[in-house]
């Protein structure tokens, strides 16, 4: 009975040995289990037309360095369950395997789709970028569908060591791309003129000699909910992005974690439009420039985006190079980012605007929060919050060189050895900026003739102003309280103050400087009616300031401007000093008497062609420019602009019952807008970003 029950179990080993299916050439059909493993002798082919049906449980074994070829117009589909995969594999797993050539769809049917499926151990390696890039997945003009799929242990001596997409489109989601590798670009994925959605994939512990180790994208596709970690590369350690005219790709509410590059771009190289909207880009690193990002160009959008524990030499953050094209970093959050040189949040080296984001707690050298280098246009640095941040030497908040406007922003508990709150070598206007609370000075000037307007200076433990050089003017600014001097001179500046609040028994003036006192100026309190810095009833400053100043030390007139640091209009009765204009419309004793339904909103906010904006009917909607320039008056449909008015070159356009649409023409830049509703004695401003 023993042997009977031993030779029957011997038939059963050996008929499950003998369950399999032998194939090569060209195939079609179904391929179930009772089938399976269906073994690869040499190259096989979906032929033109046809198809074939993989089902849940198979394992296809390549013997060899063969490929699946899925040829013009053929369907392959591949279809495995959560519970019962479909394996894709070599018959030799050995470090000097030449492994399987892939699965290389070539203008296939847009009906082919794997999911649930295993591809491990491809290798694309030979003399044309036809063999050499995609190691476990290569698309050439086709849609294709991949979902739930496992790449892992692939490469490519090319480009798309897991994936290569070119000229094509579909969808993959909640795949796992891991351990790839390509000598190339695009360690998981390559794409290029990609026009589908890669959602919901993890791209984890791939590595790329050139750019992108998890992901290279060039021109296009869709890219969402994605975690992109623990990745390798030249440039781009986790992703490299480009961009172009005749396509941008999109980035939303990614995860791009703990890669490295030996060159630039820690966590991602972005060049190109491109729109990278909500992702969080954190704990990256960089042997060279841009720790969570290194941008060259801009993005068409970058907003929105959580960038924080990144390093590098330069731009912890984000390191911007290119002196030549603009663009925004607008409403990001930037923190805890460090650089052993210049801008622990930002380094920008190019025209760009940087405006309404939180730059915090982050370290260098120089500009602990920002370093900005503009050669060609000035820029605006504006309505930021810049606190906590710390330089070893100098700008704690901010490092300027040159041709910056920095307006309205708050830049509190920052330090450095010299200008903790702003080091300027060059700026052009700084105005309605609160600097307050800083360890190692307030602003620390050695450029020409910058605008100093309407600032509020207060608390910072060193020099309030500290200046050298030549031609200043200052205006309806705050200089109270500071440690050091209100004002130090030296080095042979020239400086002149009109209509402020200073002490100026505390001015230090050195060499052959010179400090003139013109009209206008008191030394008194203050008077702040909480932490934000907001005037009290009462304070000295309300009503004391100027709209406007000769200054013959630089041959100029010196405005003020008509918004305040929150964007409230200035002025409400007469210029107010400081960075804050008073309005007891604001105060809590108003509220109830405001209309409940006064309220100005508008979307898409930042937009890039037309923004909606709600008002309450009857009311005077205008744009105004951060300068305080009105830039168009806004009318409900039904109305007509008189012909030569002061609107007749923008489009506007109007709804009935407070709706509005501000469309910018040409002549219109990029950059913050104020929207301000008007009626009667009620008025609402709200802020918008245009990004062309």
């Amino acid at each position: 009975m023993r042997r009977w029950i031993i030779g029957l179990l011997m038939v059963i080993v050996m008929s499950g040995c003998l369950a399999q299916t032998n194939v090569w050439g060209d195939v079609s059909g179904v391929w179930d289990i009772s089938g399976s493993p269906y073994i690869v002798h040499d190259t096989i082919r979906v032929a033109t037309g046809d198809t074939l049906v993989i089902t849940p449980g198979v394992d296809v074994i390549f013997l060899g360095h063969y490929r699946l070829f899925v040829d013009s117009a053929a369907v392959l589909k591949a279809l495995g369950t959560v519970t019962d995969s479909i394996r894709f594999l070599p018959s030799d797993t050995g470090e000097w395997s030449p492994g399987w050539h892939g699965i290389r769809f070539y203008y296939a049917s847009d009906a082919c789709s794997l999911s649930y499926c295993e591809m491990a151990y491809g290798h694309a390696h030979g003399l044309t970028w036809e063999d050499s890039c995609g190691g476990a997945v290569w698309v050439y003009a086709s849609t294709v569908t991949l979902n739930n799929c496992l790449l892992r242990d692939c490469g490519a001596n090319g480009s798309g060591g897991g994936i290569y997409l070119q000229e094509a489109s579909g969808v993959i989601s909640q795949c796992d791309i891991t351990l790839c590798e390509s000598d190339g670009y695009g360690g998981g994925i390559y794409t290029f003129h990609f026009s589908g959605i890669i959602e919901e994939c993890n791209l984890e512990h791939c590595r790329s000699l050139g750019r992108g180790g998890g992901l290279f994208s060039s021109r296009g596709g869709e890219f969402t909910g994605c975690i992109i970690r623990n990745n390798e590369a030249s440039i781009g350690g986790g992703i490299s992005i480009s961009g172009g005219s005749d396509g941008s790709g999109t980035f939303d509410s990614n995860i791009i974690d703990s890669n490295v590059a030996t060159e630039d771009g820690g966590g991602v190289c972005l060049w190109g439009e491109v729109v990278f909207t909500n992702n969080t880009v954190s704990n990256n690193v960089t042997e060279g420039d841009g720790g969570g990002i290194w941008m060259a160009t801009c993005a068409e959008v970058f907003s929105f985006n959580f960038i924080r524990n990144n390093c590098a030499d330069n731009g912890g953050g984000i390191y911007r190079e290119d002196h030549f094209s603009g663009g925004s970093i607008v409403s990001n959050t930037i923190s805890n980012n460090i650089a052993s040189g210049f801008g622990g949040g930002i380094d920008a080296r190019g025209n760009i605007h940087i405006l309404n984001n939180y730059i915090g707690n982050n370290v260098a050298s120089n500009g602990g929060g920002i370093s900005a280098f503009w050669d060609l246009n000035y820029r605006t640095i504006g309505d930021n919050i810049i606190s906590d941040n710390e330089a070893t030497e100098y700008g704690g908040g901010m490092y300027i060189s040159n041709n910056a406007d920095v307006l309205r922003n708050r830049i509190n508990n920052n330090s450095a050895s010299n200008g903790a709150g702003i080091y300027c070598g060059g700026c052009a206007r700084i105005s309605n900026n609160v600097v307050v609370e800083n360890n190692g000075g307030g602003l620390y000037f050695t450029g020409e003739d910058p605008v100093v307007v309407n600032n509020t200076i207060v608390a910072n433990n060193g020099d309030g102003l500290y200046i050298e050089g030549i031609r200043k003017g200052m205006i309806n600014t705050i200089l109270y309280d500071n440690s050091g001097f209100e004002i130090n001179a030296t080095s042979d500046c020239s400086l002149a103050i009109v209509y402020s609040l200073f002490d100026s028994m505390d001015i230090n003036i050195g060499g052959s400087s010179v400090v003139m006192i013109g009209p206008g100026n008191i030394s008194a309190d203050p008077l702040f009616e909480d932490t934000l810095f907001h005037l009290a009833e009462g304070s000295p400053c309300i009503n004391s300031g100027a709209e406007m100043f000769y200054f013959p030390t630089i041959s100029d007139e010196i405005w003020a401007d008509t918004f305040d640091f929150e964007g409230g209009h200035r002025p409400v009765r007469a210029w107010d000093i400081g960075a804050d204009e008073y309005d007891t419309s604001t105060g809590i004793t108003e509220i109830p008497q405001r209309p409940i339904t006064f309220s100005l909103s508008a979307h898409p906010n930042p937009f890039n062609s037309a923004v909606n904006i709600s008002a309450p009917a009857g009311a005077e909607v205008e744009v105004f420019d951060l300068n305080g320039r009105k830039i168009s008056t806004l009318r409900p449909s039904g109305t007509s602009l008189e012909k030569g008015g002061q609107n007749d070159s923008p489009l506007h356009k109007g709804g009935q019952g407070g709706s509005y649409v501000w469309q910018p023409d040409e002549s219109v830049g990029s950059g913050v807008y104020l929207v301000r509703a008007t009626m009667g004695e009620e008025t609402a401003t709200k802020r918008v970003v245009y990004l062309k």
